[in-house]
């Protein structure tokens, strides 16, 4: 009933207020969802890094070439040598 009764200035200002909301809410969740992804990506890199480490140790082991390992894994020899 308020808004009915307002005047034409005060219910255009109620209603840029009300988008200068909707765009400031709008670009904090895009920033969410952005940071969000970020970390997934993260923890998707991070655990292939461990998955890489483990294969590595497991073939290492197993006395295989370093070249192998390297080429195997992505790891770098100076890596793998932190492994040993």
């Amino acid at each position: 009933m308020e808004m009915i009764m307002q005047s034409p200035a005060e219910l255009r200002h109620y209603e840029d207020s009300l988008k200068a909301f909707r765009d400031v809410k709008n670009c904090i969740d895009s920033a969410e969802e952005k940071g969000r992804a970020e970390g997934r990506e993260e923890g998707r890199a991070e655990g292939e890094r461990a998955k890489a480490i483990e294969i590595a140790k497991q073939l290492l082991a197993m006395h295989l070439p370093m070249e192998s390992i390297t080429k195997a894994t992505g790891l770098s020899e100076e890596e793998l040598a932190t492994l040993k």
